[in-house]
Formats: structure tokens, sequence, C-alpha cells
């Protein structure tokens, strides 16, 4: 799925843009493979990979039907939907005006408010998302996104990778762009 999202994002990045109805040109666009806002109790997750189009951002999630054996794609998990809505979150209150800490110690209680789940070690604890400052890895990378991002609007998108039929998809939040891909070398696909 990393190998078939990477190759997608570099080789075909046009087609997913037209599924989506953005006619600018690929080489106008910057693309984030992968990019880790975190891991753990601090982290927000790792999306496959982001898209900013000069019109629009899209955060994507990829799934794929494991060589044509699943007849239907999964939802996405509970984590995967909340990193999105994080982002959207961060670029909504964040204007790229203000300084990212004073942002980040100015919004800190309502993103805490608003993004406090249950733990995942301790049953019945929770655990509070915070906005991290610069100096942390966290806020380095989560404002080089949100730059990048600027003030346009953001789209969920799930890339779904098929071999010879589309998969069902139950999910109904996000833009699905179907990406039909073929393995080179066994379970493994080729860069050109």
């Amino acid at each position: 799925e990393d190998g078939l999202t990477l190759k997608t994002t570099k080789e075909r990045l046009g087609e997913i843009l037209h599924e989506l109805g953005d006619k600018s040109n690929p080489s106008d666009c910057a693309v984030f493979f992968r990019p880790s806002l975190g891991r753990g109790t601090t982290g927000y997750g790792e999306f496959d990979a982001i898209i900013i189009s000069p019109k629009k951002a899209y955060i994507v999630e990829a799934k794929w039907d494991d060589k044509g054996r699943k007849k239907k794609i999964s939802r996405l998990e509970e984590n995967q939907i909340r990193r999105q809505d994080i982002l959207k979150w961060l670029s909504q209150n964040w204007d790229g005006e203000e300084e990212w800490d004073t942002f980040a110690e100015k919004y800190n209680p309502e993103f805490e408010e608003e993004f406090t789940l249950d733990s995942p070690s301790k049953e019945g604890a929770k655990v509070a998302k915070s906005i991290q400052p610069l100096h942390k890895d966290l806020g380095q990378n989560t404002h080089i996104i949100l730059e990048e991002i600027g003030n346009k609007e953001i789209e969920d998108v799930l890339l779904i990778f098929y071999k010879d039929k589309r998969p069902k998809v139950e999910e109904n939040r996000f833009s699905i762009v179907f990406i039909r891909y073929n393995l080179t070398f066994g379970l493994f696909t080729e860069l050109e």
C-alpha cells in the first residue's frame, strides 16, 4: 500500500487531481508522502499522503484490495478520521500570521478539550492531545505542513487501489479516488 501510494502520487498525480475535479497542473502541486505528525499520546498520527494543489489541500488515506481478494474495503479506523479532524481544526484556527508558539499557547485549552481521548493503555483514563511548540519535532512538522496548506480548503480523500474490479466502499465522508494497479514483481511495484 505504501509503495502504491508513493508510485501513484509521483507518477499519476494528474489522474488523482482529475478524479477530484481539480484542473491544477501536477507540477504546481506539493506532495508530502507519509508525513509524520507524531505517534503515541502526544502525536496525531501519520497520513498516507498530503497533496496540496493551488486550489485545495487533499489529506489522503489509502487502502488497497490486497491482490484483488477483498470484495469490500472496510471503514477507516477512528484514529485515521481523528487525525484528519485534528489537521482541519489546526488549519481553520491558525491564520498563518500569528506566531506558532503564541497560537499554541492561546488555543491549547480549546484544542485539548476538543481532542481528549480514551487512553489506549489505561482503561478509563483520558489523554489530551495538545498543540506542540516549534522546538518539538511534532510542532515543526505540523507548522511546515500548515504553512504549505495556507488558507486552502481541506478535502478528505480515500485513495483505493484495486487490481481487477473496483471494490465496494463503505466510507461516505471522504472523496473516493479509485486507482487500478499492477504489481510488477509479485507484491512489489516498480517506480519509474
